[in-house]
């Protein structure tokens, strides 16, 4: 997504469980407000006709749309599984272009084209600023190679992103685009850097903003009533010599584990 100017950012979230796609696609629409939204992020159940879906993605929203299957969300009433997902984006000055990324094989040279694209948009805008968001096929094993191709292509654009997962047997992860669900692809869009700095923080920003995501979720956490609060000092990109770092350029995978240590027996 993109945006030349600044402008106030409203963001409206919906869970629905319709097991018939299009009643499914209008009800959440209708609860999204989409006829208003300049952009939709949609997260699916795998459960669905996905034919039937991007066909009714593509006549239920008139909003660029950014959607792809999923394992399962986390919503206000915690892990939810099936039905979609909604999120969408209210502002005056935000687009979303959202760009087929197929065949994963051929990544680089269609990150090569995105950032020529990107380029003629910022010599022709010079005020534009530009975030990505990836969703990839989460089973491909292509996730890295599609980030260190766009990362070294796009050079100062952040993006970040997730893997399109499933939540059924025997059903492949596949990522939305322009009417259909394509399997082994993935999706860039993205939006602002200002505007995301604004949504997280609730304050305007001004400069080149950035966020302190450590103080900020220690900050979140305080408020949801968490009293026994620590943050790490260390940096996995900035102590990459410790730590394993995708941001630093490491390829490969990694494994994060939280756990809470047993309560002493009585």
């Amino acid at each position: 997504m993109t945006a030349p100017a600044s402008g106030g950012l409203r963001a409206k979230r919906a869970h629905v469980t319709e097991s018939e796609p299009r009643q499914a696609l209008e009800r959440l629409a209708q609860e999204l407000e989409a006829d208003t939204a300049c952009a939709v992020l949609l997260f699916c159940s795998n459960s669905y006709d996905l034919e039937r879906l991007g066909r009714g993605i593509a006549e239920v929203f008139r909003a660029p749309v950014a959607a792809c299957t999923s394992a399962g969300q986390i919503g206000l009433g915690g892990f939810e599984r099936g039905g979609i997902t909604g999120v969408s984006l209210h502002a005056s000055d935000l687009t979303l272009r959202p760009l087929l990324l197929s065949p994963l094989s051929l990544c680089q040279s269609q990150a090569q084209s995105i950032a020529r694209d990107h380029a003629a948009r910022l010599a022709a805008n010079p005020g534009l600023r530009s975030f990505g968001g990836l969703l990839v096929d989460g089973l491909s094993m292509w996730e890295e190679f599609v980030a260190a191709a766009l990362y070294q292509a796009l050079g100062n654009v952040t993006v970040v992103g997730g893997s399109a997962a499933t939540d059924t047997p025997g059903h492949e992860p596949a990522v939305y685009h322009a009417g259909r669900f394509h399997k082994s692809a993935g999706v860039l869009a993205g939006r602002r850097v200002a505007e995301v700095a604004t949504a997280l923080t609730g304050l305007p920003a001004t400069g080149h903003p950035h966020v302190d995501l450590r103080a900020l979720i220690a900050e979140h956490a305080r408020a949801a009533g968490v009293t026994r609060l620590t943050t790490s000092h260390w940096c996995t990109r900035c102590d990459n010599a410790r730590f394993f770092s995708h941001r630093a350029g490491d390829a490969g995978r990694q494994l994060a584990v939280i756990a809470a240590p047993a309560e002493p027996h009585a």
